[in-house]
Protein backbone atom coordinates (compact mmCIF):
# COMPACT_ATOMS: atom_id res chain seq x y z
CA UNK A 1 0.00 0.00 0.00
CA UNK A 2 1.01 3.83 -0.71
CA UNK A 3 0.74 6.47 1.52
CA UNK A 4 -2.33 9.36 -0.05
CA UNK A 5 -1.25 12.72 -1.29
CA UNK A 6 0.68 15.64 1.02
CA UNK A 7 -0.22 14.19 3.93
CA UNK A 8 1.32 11.19 4.10
CA UNK A 9 4.28 12.16 1.87
CA UNK A 10 5.29 14.54 4.76
CA UNK A 11 4.15 11.76 7.86
CA UNK A 12 6.70 9.38 6.53
CA UNK A 13 9.82 11.75 7.14
CA UNK A 14 9.20 11.75 10.66
CA UNK A 15 7.91 7.84 11.29
CA UNK A 16 11.54 7.09 11.61
CA UNK A 17 11.97 8.52 15.32
CA UNK A 18 8.10 9.23 16.23
CA UNK A 19 8.14 6.53 19.18
CA UNK A 20 5.71 3.90 19.47
CA UNK A 21 2.30 4.58 18.05
CA UNK A 22 0.64 3.86 21.20
CA UNK A 23 1.65 6.27 22.89
CA UNK A 24 1.01 10.25 23.67
CA UNK A 25 4.59 11.15 22.36
CA UNK A 26 4.09 8.54 18.99
CA UNK A 27 0.58 10.02 18.28
CA UNK A 28 1.76 13.63 18.61
CA UNK A 29 4.99 12.91 16.68
CA UNK A 30 2.59 11.64 13.54
CA UNK A 31 0.02 14.45 13.93
CA UNK A 32 2.53 16.89 13.89
CA UNK A 33 4.66 15.89 10.78
CA UNK A 34 1.46 16.06 9.09
CA UNK A 35 0.56 19.77 9.83
CA UNK A 36 -2.49 18.07 11.76
CA UNK A 37 -4.38 18.19 15.22
CA UNK A 38 -7.28 16.20 16.66
CA UNK A 39 -10.63 17.22 15.99
CA UNK A 40 -12.83 17.57 18.80
CA UNK A 41 -16.01 17.71 16.53
CA UNK A 42 -15.05 14.62 15.35
CA UNK A 43 -14.50 12.76 18.63
CA UNK A 44 -10.68 12.23 17.90
CA UNK A 45 -8.98 10.80 21.02
CA UNK A 46 -6.22 8.67 20.88
CA UNK A 47 -5.31 5.25 23.02
CA UNK A 48 -2.37 5.41 24.39
CA UNK A 49 -2.26 2.92 26.78
CA UNK A 50 -0.42 -0.21 25.14
CA UNK A 51 -2.04 -2.28 28.38
CA UNK A 52 -5.71 -1.70 27.24
CA UNK A 53 -4.69 -1.79 23.98
CA UNK A 54 -3.91 -5.50 24.00
CA UNK A 55 -6.65 -6.21 26.63
CA UNK A 56 -9.13 -5.11 23.80
CA UNK A 57 -7.47 -7.42 20.97
CA UNK A 58 -7.19 -10.17 23.17
CA UNK A 59 -11.05 -10.07 24.45
CA UNK A 60 -11.63 -10.45 20.67
CA UNK A 61 -10.39 -13.56 20.48
CA UNK A 62 -9.04 -13.24 17.21
CA UNK A 63 -7.86 -16.48 14.99
CA UNK A 64 -6.20 -16.43 11.32
CA UNK A 65 -9.88 -17.05 9.76
CA UNK A 66 -11.67 -14.04 11.17
CA UNK A 67 -12.38 -10.85 9.64
CA UNK A 68 -12.91 -7.91 11.23
CA UNK A 69 -14.40 -4.19 10.95
CA UNK A 70 -12.87 -2.02 12.50
CA UNK A 71 -15.09 1.99 12.86
CA UNK A 72 -12.74 5.02 13.65
CA UNK A 73 -9.56 3.89 12.60
CA UNK A 74 -7.40 6.63 13.05
CA UNK A 75 -3.49 7.20 13.21
CA UNK A 76 -4.02 2.66 12.72
CA UNK A 77 -3.20 2.06 16.41
CA UNK A 78 -5.89 -0.96 16.61
CA UNK A 79 -5.41 -1.57 13.19
CA UNK A 80 -2.58 -3.15 13.19
CA UNK A 81 -3.19 -5.05 16.04
CA UNK A 82 -6.04 -6.43 14.65
CA UNK A 83 -4.46 -6.90 11.28
CA UNK A 84 -1.41 -8.98 13.06
CA UNK A 85 -3.91 -11.06 14.17
CA UNK A 86 -6.69 -11.71 11.33
CA UNK A 87 -7.43 -13.16 8.58
CA UNK A 88 -8.30 -9.45 7.06
CA UNK A 89 -9.45 -6.22 8.59
CA UNK A 90 -11.67 -3.41 6.90
CA UNK A 91 -10.88 -0.34 8.59
CA UNK A 92 -13.43 2.66 8.25
CA UNK A 93 -12.33 6.28 9.10
CA UNK A 94 -13.83 9.68 8.62
CA UNK A 95 -11.13 11.86 8.44
CA UNK A 96 -10.18 11.95 5.27
CA UNK A 97 -6.48 12.66 6.64
CA UNK A 98 -6.26 9.98 9.47
CA UNK A 99 -7.27 8.09 6.34
CA UNK A 100 -4.04 8.78 3.88
CA UNK A 101 -1.95 8.24 6.95
CA UNK A 102 -3.36 4.91 7.39
CA UNK A 103 -1.72 3.13 4.09
CA UNK A 104 2.16 4.32 5.63
CA UNK A 105 1.79 3.20 9.28
CA UNK A 106 0.79 -0.14 7.99
CA UNK A 107 3.33 -0.66 5.29
CA UNK A 108 5.69 0.59 7.91
CA UNK A 109 4.25 -2.22 10.83
CA UNK A 110 4.44 -4.90 8.54
CA UNK A 111 1.05 -5.44 7.15
CA UNK A 112 -0.66 -5.99 4.32
CA UNK A 113 -4.34 -7.48 4.81
CA UNK A 114 -6.00 -4.25 5.74
CA UNK A 115 -8.45 -1.98 3.29
CA UNK A 116 -8.81 1.09 4.21
CA UNK A 117 -12.69 2.76 3.66
CA UNK A 118 -12.22 6.78 3.92
CA UNK A 119 -16.04 7.50 5.02
CA UNK A 120 -18.91 7.66 7.50
CA UNK A 121 -19.86 3.80 8.55
CA UNK A 122 -23.10 5.27 8.96
CA UNK A 123 -23.73 6.44 5.13
CA UNK A 124 -21.59 3.99 3.40
CA UNK A 125 -22.81 1.08 1.63
CA UNK A 126 -22.20 -2.59 2.30
CA UNK A 127 -20.79 -2.60 -0.98
CA UNK A 128 -18.19 -0.07 -0.48
CA UNK A 129 -17.54 -2.03 2.82
CA UNK A 130 -17.22 -5.52 0.87
CA UNK A 131 -16.95 -7.29 4.20
CA UNK A 132 -20.69 -7.39 5.17
CA UNK A 133 -21.77 -7.15 1.74
CA UNK A 134 -20.09 -11.05 0.85
CA UNK A 135 -21.95 -12.52 3.66
CA UNK A 136 -19.44 -13.91 5.61
CA UNK A 137 -19.44 -13.97 9.62
CA UNK A 138 -17.02 -10.83 10.94
CA UNK A 139 -16.42 -9.48 14.44
CA UNK A 140 -16.27 -5.71 14.98
CA UNK A 141 -13.46 -4.23 17.48
CA UNK A 142 -13.33 -0.33 17.61
CA UNK A 143 -12.64 2.65 20.21
CA UNK A 144 -16.30 4.48 18.76
CA UNK A 145 -16.62 7.86 18.36
CA UNK A 146 -18.86 8.84 21.85
CA UNK A 147 -21.12 11.11 20.06
CA UNK A 148 -22.56 8.56 17.48
CA UNK A 149 -22.13 5.53 19.74
CA UNK A 150 -25.89 5.10 19.54
CA UNK A 151 -26.31 4.67 15.55
CA UNK A 152 -23.46 2.92 15.04
CA UNK A 153 -24.40 0.49 17.49
CA UNK A 154 -27.94 0.25 15.99
CA UNK A 155 -26.64 -0.38 12.42
CA UNK A 156 -24.04 -3.18 13.75
CA UNK A 157 -26.53 -5.11 15.63
CA UNK A 158 -29.91 -4.65 13.49
CA UNK A 159 -28.34 -4.45 9.82
CA UNK A 160 -25.33 -6.70 9.95
CA UNK A 161 -26.68 -9.85 10.99
CA UNK A 162 -23.79 -11.72 9.91
CA UNK A 163 -21.61 -9.39 12.71
CA UNK A 164 -20.95 -12.65 15.56
CA UNK A 165 -19.41 -10.57 18.45
CA UNK A 166 -18.04 -7.12 18.77
CA UNK A 167 -15.58 -5.03 21.27
CA UNK A 168 -16.14 -1.51 21.67
CA UNK A 169 -14.58 1.01 24.14
CA UNK A 170 -17.51 3.91 24.96
CA UNK A 171 -18.39 6.11 26.63
CA UNK A 172 -18.40 4.83 30.70
CA UNK A 173 -22.14 6.11 31.19
CA UNK A 174 -23.45 4.90 28.16
CA UNK A 175 -21.83 1.22 28.67
CA UNK A 176 -23.81 1.19 32.06
CA UNK A 177 -26.64 2.13 29.47
CA UNK A 178 -26.20 -1.18 27.66
CA UNK A 179 -26.30 -3.29 30.26
CA UNK A 180 -28.87 -2.35 32.59
CA UNK A 181 -31.67 -4.25 33.86
CA UNK A 182 -35.57 -3.15 34.62
CA UNK A 183 -35.64 -0.61 37.85
CA UNK A 184 -31.86 0.58 36.91
CA UNK A 185 -31.93 4.32 36.71
CA UNK A 186 -29.81 3.29 33.49
CA UNK A 187 -31.96 1.09 32.08
CA UNK A 188 -33.80 2.39 28.64
CA UNK A 189 -34.57 2.11 25.08
CA UNK A 190 -30.79 1.27 23.93
CA UNK A 191 -30.71 -1.19 27.01
CA UNK A 192 -33.65 -3.18 25.84
CA UNK A 193 -32.12 -2.87 21.92
CA UNK A 194 -28.65 -4.05 22.89
CA UNK A 195 -29.88 -6.69 25.10
CA UNK A 196 -32.55 -7.92 22.43
CA UNK A 197 -29.79 -8.41 19.60
CA UNK A 198 -26.90 -9.55 22.02
CA UNK A 199 -25.08 -10.56 25.47
CA UNK A 200 -23.44 -7.63 26.45
CA UNK A 201 -20.74 -7.18 29.38
CA UNK A 202 -18.83 -4.41 30.67
CA UNK A 203 -15.06 -5.66 31.03
CA UNK A 204 -13.38 -3.23 32.39
CA UNK A 205 -13.36 0.82 32.81
CA UNK A 206 -10.80 3.02 31.09
CA UNK A 207 -9.52 6.05 32.65
CA UNK A 208 -9.03 9.49 30.80
CA UNK A 209 -5.10 9.45 30.74
CA UNK A 210 -5.70 6.47 28.57
CA UNK A 211 -5.68 8.44 25.73
CA UNK A 212 -4.47 11.60 24.13
CA UNK A 213 -6.19 14.34 24.21
CA UNK A 214 -7.76 12.99 27.13
CA UNK A 215 -11.33 13.39 27.40
CA UNK A 216 -13.52 15.00 29.92
CA UNK A 217 -15.30 11.13 30.72
CA UNK A 218 -14.05 7.58 31.95
CA UNK A 219 -14.57 5.32 29.49
CA UNK A 220 -15.30 1.48 29.15
CA UNK A 221 -14.91 -1.91 26.82
CA UNK A 222 -18.09 -3.59 26.38
CA UNK A 223 -17.97 -6.92 24.54
CA UNK A 224 -21.92 -7.96 22.76
CA UNK A 225 -21.94 -11.38 21.47
CA UNK A 226 -25.11 -11.80 18.96
CA UNK A 227 -27.72 -14.17 20.28
CA UNK A 228 -28.88 -16.94 18.08
CA UNK A 229 -31.97 -16.02 18.96
CA UNK A 230 -33.82 -13.37 20.63
CA UNK A 231 -33.93 -14.21 24.20
CA UNK A 232 -37.34 -13.22 24.08
CA UNK A 233 -39.09 -15.91 22.07
CA UNK A 234 -40.94 -15.15 18.81
CA UNK A 235 -42.14 -11.86 18.19
CA UNK A 236 -42.34 -9.40 15.63
CA UNK A 237 -39.22 -7.43 15.81
CA UNK A 238 -41.07 -4.63 14.19
CA UNK A 239 -43.83 -3.96 16.32
CA UNK A 240 -41.45 -5.09 19.43
CA UNK A 241 -38.95 -2.23 19.17
CA UNK A 242 -42.66 0.04 18.07
CA UNK A 243 -43.43 -0.46 21.69
CA UNK A 244 -40.61 0.10 22.91
CA UNK A 245 -40.14 3.74 21.02
CA UNK A 246 -43.40 4.55 22.44
CA UNK A 247 -43.10 3.77 25.89
CA UNK A 248 -39.53 5.03 26.09
CA UNK A 249 -40.70 7.88 24.25
CA UNK A 250 -42.28 9.34 27.27
CA UNK A 251 -40.54 7.48 29.72
CA UNK A 252 -41.93 9.88 32.44
CA UNK A 253 -45.33 8.93 32.17
CA UNK A 254 -47.29 5.36 32.80
CA UNK A 255 -47.59 2.96 30.38
CA UNK A 256 -51.01 3.61 29.33
CA UNK A 257 -50.71 7.06 28.65
CA UNK A 258 -47.08 6.49 26.34
CA UNK A 259 -48.41 3.72 24.03
CA UNK A 260 -50.88 6.02 22.24
CA UNK A 261 -47.79 8.58 21.35
CA UNK A 262 -45.59 7.52 17.99
CA UNK A 263 -44.43 5.34 16.31
CA UNK A 264 -47.26 3.35 17.77
CA UNK A 265 -50.36 5.60 18.28
CA UNK A 266 -52.80 3.42 19.56
CA UNK A 267 -56.21 4.58 20.89
CA UNK A 268 -57.00 4.93 24.67
CA UNK A 269 -59.29 1.64 24.42
CA UNK A 270 -56.67 -0.30 22.60
CA UNK A 271 -53.91 0.81 24.92
CA UNK A 272 -55.98 -0.59 28.08
CA UNK A 273 -57.02 -3.76 25.89
CA UNK A 274 -53.24 -4.41 25.36
CA UNK A 275 -52.36 -4.25 28.41
CA UNK A 276 -54.75 -5.51 30.18
CA UNK A 277 -54.34 -9.05 27.63
CA UNK A 278 -50.78 -8.88 28.30
CA UNK A 279 -50.90 -8.57 32.35
CA UNK A 280 -48.95 -4.98 32.80
CA UNK A 281 -50.55 -2.83 34.83
CA UNK A 282 -51.06 0.21 33.17
CA UNK A 283 -49.61 2.30 36.43
CA UNK A 284 -45.99 1.67 35.59
CA UNK A 285 -43.44 3.15 33.60
CA UNK A 286 -41.20 2.10 30.65
CA UNK A 287 -37.97 1.65 32.74
CA UNK A 288 -39.47 -0.79 34.99
CA UNK A 289 -40.62 -2.91 32.34
CA UNK A 290 -38.18 -6.35 31.29
CA UNK A 291 -37.47 -7.30 27.56
CA UNK A 292 -39.67 -10.28 27.96
CA UNK A 293 -42.91 -7.93 29.52
CA UNK A 294 -42.56 -5.90 26.69
CA UNK A 295 -42.64 -8.81 24.31
CA UNK A 296 -45.41 -10.35 25.99
CA UNK A 297 -46.92 -6.43 24.90
CA UNK A 298 -46.03 -6.71 21.64
CA UNK A 299 -47.28 -10.26 20.78
CA UNK A 300 -50.98 -8.55 21.79
CA UNK A 301 -50.58 -5.39 19.88
CA UNK A 302 -49.63 -7.37 17.02
CA UNK A 303 -52.73 -9.47 17.25
CA UNK A 304 -55.14 -5.92 17.49
CA UNK A 305 -57.42 -5.13 14.73
CA UNK A 306 -56.32 -1.78 12.49
CA UNK A 307 -59.55 -0.26 13.49
CA UNK A 308 -57.78 0.19 17.47
CA UNK A 309 -55.02 2.16 15.67
CA UNK A 310 -55.23 6.17 14.63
Amino acid sequence: MRDQGPVGEIAEQARSDAGPLCSERGVRARLAAAGLRPHHRLGQNFLCHPGILSAVVETAGLTAVDHVLEVGAGLGTLTVELARRAAGVVAVELDRNLAALLPGELRRSGVANVRVVSGDILALTNAELVLPAEGRPFKVVANLPYYLTSPILERILADWRQMQLAVVMVQEEVARRLVAGAGSPDYGALSVFVQYHAQAEVLRTVPPSAFWPRPDVRSAVVRMCRHARPPVGDVDEETFFRVVRAAFGQRRKQIRNSLGGPPLGLSREASMDALGRSGLDGSRRAETVSLEEFAVLARVVSSLSPAGRR
